[in-house]
């Protein structure tokens, strides 16, 4: 058998107080102190009602007091996740898409010279037309 429960509720935020199948936690001078010193939260018409003492379930206790759990680790993770996702390219794959970009410029400029030659043909057209009087 464990130890007897003593807290059981309800949580001074949510106001949850089914406690069969969570948790609640008492504040300390530590934990109060921290949660008065996190700016981040937006919750903070309810917070006034904290005291040394004051009972939160789980969920409000990790979002108030632990939020910022675990912060280095994962940004470390993220690195490492980062760097495996990093691919490497043969020289040949390489070179092949380094000659389809030098292909692709080539073709904008053909396609550039193209519409430059269509409107000229167009004016040569327009006044061809109005000479003619058609």
């Amino acid at each position: 058998m464990g130890r007897k429960r003593s807290n059981f509720g309800p949580c001074e935020i949510c106001n949850f107080s089914s406690y069969e199948n969570t948790t609640f936690r008492k504040l300390n001078e530590d934990s109060l102190q921290k949660i008065l010193s996190n700016t981040n939260k937006n919750n903070k018409e309810n917070l006034h009602v904290l005291e040394i003492g004051s009972q939160l379930c789980h969920k409000c206790y990790n979002d108030l007091v632990v939020y910022d759990r675990n912060n280095n680790n994962n940004n470390n993770n993220k690195k490492i996740h980062e760097e495996k996702k990093k691919k490497f390219l043969h020289e040949a794959e390489y070179n092949e898409l380094i000659n389809k970009s030098s292909e692709n410029i080539q073709l904008k400029a053909n396609i550039q010279l193209i519409q430059s030659e269509l409107d000229q043909l167009r004016e040569n057209f327009d006044e061809l037309f109005l000479i003619s009087g058609i």
